[in-house]
């Protein structure tokens, strides 16, 4: 089709060094969309009914009998800095938006163009480059460029970025090019709409190259067809964007669930090269009654261990995922899961009957997911992680952890045969959009924890790698806990600014874009605060947000954390806080800070092996752990300017706690300590598991549907991140179910004075608030009238464990109070919550937060 723009100036964008970005366009749309124009549908004039297409602003043009205007685009959206299309974002399902623009170029020349969040298609000159399929590269013409970007859903976290690839410079250059080496060079992608075929006969699809210099458009394809087992069944020839019927009628007998097809074909290499896709063809209902059966004879002959277990629950679950979804779509890559998790529970349950374990199997396999009950919440959690080729359990190996971006994300697989040094590479979740943040940071410590546990860990070199949420949660567990990590890279994602001197003795790649909405608190801020000596900012240009989520999966940022070891007694530590469980850095440890005080410091230095400097602000009790390089013998401290000396230390520790103004030296286990809920207030509760109590009995059926619901926004509390889920499920229990003999816990108990319960008779005279049916009383101050509370305080029925107290005397006022009716887990990033990192909000006339020191 012969496409003509009759005021071509108005929608031009011309490259020539720099990155660019379609900015003037024309917009066609919405337009009800045509039968032709099918997901495989490649062809232009099947849309428009053309062969010659002239387009200008607010000229009438016919589409399926309506007359449809143009209308020049020229607004740029400052978050995405994309053309402005939010009136758009409200597409019904058989409309399609155009855009139509021009790319103006010098010269011939070889582009990239990198593609993020756009749904639809991409045509340049009349050419199909994009179809749901990633970043492409390709030969840009000389002269103009008509390119067509046809949009089935209108989103904000969207980017086309457009640059010469000669024009790649340093500092960037081998990170943008080891992107294109492991997800463009010699790549396809396949193209269909759903892989689900069990009420089918014939399979449609259809073979898009995403790097068009490496393969071109005609390219033949060899396709083997196997069963289950890998028997061959079938093989054809085909092209490369072709259309692709298969009608596997004939061979759907042959294969239990699905059919595996390897599509070969070779580059302008002269290299063959291989991709796989999976379809099913018949229900996964009796291959997981078979597993089960064989499961429940494992358990009944063997002893299972927890860990076993967990992994076999874990496979089972993620094949049973897939059969729930077998009325809907269903994904090649869930097929895929589901093809290796059948491969790894059959080689699980021979592990059992030999007496051995899951992590032996990974060991064997180098890749894998495994699975694991959380203490948190008792749910079933997954990680993946990727072992170098010749593991051995008498060696340990580097750590690179991968923080998702939102729920999960099997981002260890994109490194299988792309990495050669020897290391271990693993994601787990934090629970959703948690910038690992209280729940979030419980998550990703818990999933460490497992890592450590099954696999032989150097804990010298341990690192954190994520992009958007991956990135704060990075920066948010390396400022509490900097003594974990030697180094970490974020990519578009915010530190909190105060504690970023927390960072000094850590190894921080921080890669952000020009155009990125949150520059000033990702980039400008740790940039000019950090030492030049361990931090290393790179700004790439015509960047947003989104583009830089396309360096995440970097083999080139792999090596260069793994070029960093962490120094475990660092002669200098800065260490800042405002929270009770973020209290250790290397060397030192806050315990306890001077009362209603909001934050706190330790400054630390080793001048030489008999001399420690400590200063402190707003501390109360501190703890020294001596450096292993420090004599014991005859030992100076000086702590704020008081000089201590010491001979013949035989501990490892020294505490040290004020007296007045002046701190005194004692010796005491910090094992005898009990954390306070200083700094995180009401969210304390939920750094550990967390049970959630009812009462048992009722006022009326009414006051029980409020207080579950209550109990149901606890369990399930959400973020502010776009995706608002946090991935918990907390238990809900009833009083008569908690004891002192139960599973040490938190607890969040909700009730009123209306609800009969003996429970709450047991301990209220270890409560911190006197709750009255007319009114409360806190430190003998007595409150009369309507009330609603929420307040923190240790748990009166476990050792080290706290409790939440949300009780009322007029359950409707429940239904009132913003923090009872929405429970919003806020970041680390922002600081400290006025109300949430309180230990008591008070609801009557007013709502207010306070803490227990801070009532007379």
């Amino acid at each position: 089709m012969n496409i003509v723009l009759e005021e071509v100036d108005k929608v031009t964008t011309e490259l020539v060094d720099a990155p660019v970005r379609i900015t003037r366009a024309l917009c066609l749309g919405p337009l009800t969309n045509s039968s032709e124009n099918d997901l495989l549908n490649k062809d232009l004039e099947n849309i428009f009914k053309k062969a010659t297409l002239c387009l200008s602003e607010k000229k009438p043009l016919e589409f399926h009998g309506n007359n449809y205007e143009c209308c020049l685009l020229e607004s740029i959206d400052p978050k995405n800095s994309e053309l402005d299309l939010s009136k758009y974002y409200n597409l019904k399902e058989d409309e399609r938006l155009f855009l139509i623009a021009n790319l103006k170029s010098k010269n011939k020349r070889e582009v990239l163009f990198r593609v993020y969040g756009i749904i639809g298609k991409i045509w340049v000159n009349n050419s199909l480059v994009y179809n749901n399929s990633g970043s492409f590269q390709m030969m840009l013409e000389k002269g103009n460029n008509t390119i067509i970007v046809e949009l089935t859903k209108v989103i904000e976290s969207r980017s086309i970025r457009i640059c010469d690839l000669k024009s790649i410079k340093d500092p960037l250059e081998e990170y943008v090019n080891d992107f294109i080496n492991n997800t463009i060079s010699s790549k396809v992608h396949v193209i269909q709409d759903n892989c689900n075929k069990i009420t089918s006969t014939s399979h449609q699809f259809m073979i898009l190259p995403k790097d068009f210099l490496g393969i071109q458009n005609s390219t033949p394809l060899k396709i083997i067809v196997r069963n289950d087992d890998g028997s061959i069944l079938d093989e054809f020839e085909s092209i490369i964007n072709h259309k692709i019927e298969y009608d596997f009628s004939k061979i759907k007998h042959r294969t239990s669930n699905m059919l595996k097809f390897e599509i070969c074909y070779t580059d302008i290499h002269k290299i063959c090269q291989r991709i796989v896709n999976y379809i099913l063809i018949n229900s996964l209902s009796n291959l997981i009654k078979k597993l089960e059966q064989q499961y429940l004879h494992l358990k009944t002959t063997y002893t299972m261990n927890h860990e076993n277990q967990a992994n076999i629950d874990g496979l089972l679950a993620e094949i049973k995922k897939v059969k729930d979804s077998e009325t809907g779509v269903i994904l090649s890559t869930r097929l895929k899961i589901v093809f290796e998790s059948i491969s790894m529970l059959y080689n699980t349950f021979d592990y059992v009957e030999q007496g051995l374990k899951y992590s032996d199997l990974v060991s064997r396999k180098r890749f894998s997911d495994g699975f694991f009950y959380s203490k948190i919440d008792n749910t079933l959690e997954k990680y993946s992680v990727f072992l170098p080729e010749d593991y051995s359990t008498n060696k340990s190996y580097p750590l690179v952890i991968l923080i998702p971006p939102g729920r999960y994300d099997n981002l260890a697989t994109y490194f299988e045969g792309e990495i050669a040094e020897d290391v271990i590479i693993t994601t787990f979740s934090g629970r959703g959009v948690t910038t690992g943040s209280y729940i979030g940071e419980v998550s990703l410590l818990e999933g460490l924890h497992t890592i450590k546990k099954n696999f032989n860990i150097d804990e010298e070199r341990v690192y954190l790698y994520g992009y958007s949420n991956g990135a704060y949660a990075a920066w948010a567990l390396a400022q509490a806990h900097p003594y974990l990590f030697a180094g970490i890279v974020t990519l578009s994602g915010s530190p909190y600014q105060h504690n970023l001197g927390n960072l000094s003795n850590l190894f921080i790649l921080n890669i952000c874009g020009d155009q990125d909405y949150l520059i000033n608190s990702a980039y400008h801020i740790p940039s000019s605060t950090l030492s030049t000596q361990t931090y290393t900012g790179v700004m790439e240009r015509i960047s947003n947000h989104w583009d830089v989520s396309q360096f995440l999966n970097n083999t080139k940022l792999i090596k260069w954390l793994l070029r960093h070891r962490k120094e475990r007694y660092p002669r200098k530590i800065y260490y800042r806080t405002e929270r009770n469980r973020h209290s250790k850095a290397y060397w030192v440890e806050i315990i306890e800070i001077e009362e209603r005080q909001t934050y706190a410091e330790i400054i630390g230095e080793v001048l030489d092996y008999s001399t420690i400097i400590i200063n402190t602000t707003n501390i109360k009790h501190c703890i020294i752990l001596l450096p292993d390089y420090v004599r014991r013998f005859d030992l100076k401290i000086i702590i704020n300017n008081e000089v201590y000396f010491l001979k013949q230390v035989d501990v490892d520790e020294l505490h040290f706690i004020k007296k007045g103004s002046i701190f005194e030296l004692q010796y005491q286990s910090s094992n005898d300590i009990t954390p306070s809920t200083w700094g995180l207030g009401l969210l304390d509760i939920y750094m550990d598991s967390v049970k959630i109590v009812v009462p048992i009995n009722y006022f009326s059926d009414e006051e029980k549907s409020i207080i579950y619901k209550v109990a149901q926004n606890f369990a399930h509390p959400k973020t502010a991140g776009w995706d608002p889920n946090i991935y918990v499920d907390y238990p809900v229990v009833t009083s008569d179910q908690i004891n002192k003999e139960s599973n040490p816990s938190n607890i969040i108990y909700i009730s009123s004075t209306n609800c009969d319960d003996s429970f709450l008779i047991q301990v209220e005279k270890d409560l911190r608030i006197e709750l009255k049916g007319r009114g409360y009383k806190i430190n003998n101050n007595y409150v009369e009238g309507e009330y609603c509370l929420l307040f923190i305080q240790h748990s009166p029925w476990f050792k080290n464990k706290k409790a939440l107290f949300i009780y009322t005397n007029n359950t409707a006022l429940f239904e009132k109070n913003f923090f009872t009716r929405n429970v919003i887990i806020p970041s680390y990033s922002n600081g400290f919550h006025s109300y949430l990192n309180h230990e008591i909000i008070i609801y009557d006339q007013k709502i207010r937060a306070v803490n227990f020191h801070d009532i007379p």
